[in-house]
């Protein structure tokens, strides 16, 4: 069975995903006028749409979960969440990319695992280091279906039959 084990969290989770869907409104309006100031908020986006996904993982996990790396957060929910994640994510990247698979799934995953912790501290490490990976087809694709599982498991105990359901409102919804 799954559940919302940490209500809080997925409110703080809404608020920093609100952040990142206003501040790439105005970057995608920045990216079509040439407002290079608009455009640049390419930073804070990355930081706040890597740390909603960090969160909407936590409120699905017991408290006391200190980790930042998405992967691990990933590896530590149910069979049936982990599941239901991927398969969502799979046909929100199948849009796109048609051959897009659990096995991409799992390798970008792992390559935006840190994505809130480099891109949040990109002002310390651009010196001397290349800039840190952030897919971000791959991160929006997390975000929404992260945000979509975690309010219907919010509002409903989620179990396989249902669960279908809800990969297709994920779908719907980012149309």
């Amino acid at each position: 069975m799954i559940t919302i084990k940490n209500k809080p969290l997925l409110a703080d989770a809404l608020m920093f995903d609100h952040a990142y869907h206003v501040l790439k409104g105005v970057m995608d309006s920045g990216i079509h006028t040439g407002n290079l100031k608009d455009i640049s908020l390419a930073v804070p986006i990355a930081v706040n749409c890597a740390f909603a996904c960090e969160l909407f993982f936590k409120s699905m996990l017991p408290d006391n979960i200190k980790d930042h790396k998405l992967e691990n957060l990933y590896n530590s929910l149910d069979e049936l969440s982990r599941n239901a994640i991927v398969d969502a994510v799979t046909k929100l990247m199948q849009r796109d990319v048609p051959n897009y698979s659990d096995i991409d799934f799992r390798s970008d995953l792992a390559n935006n695992s840190e994505a809130f912790v480099m891109w949040r501290y990109f002002y310390e490490s651009r010196r001397d280091k290349p800039v840190p990976s952030f897919e971000a087809r791959f991160m929006y694709n997390l975000e929404e279906a992260l945000k979509s599982l975690a309010l219907f498991y919010n509002n409903t105990t989620a179990n396989e039959s249902n669960i279908s359901n809800v990969h297709e409102r994920v779908c719907q919804e980012d149309q």
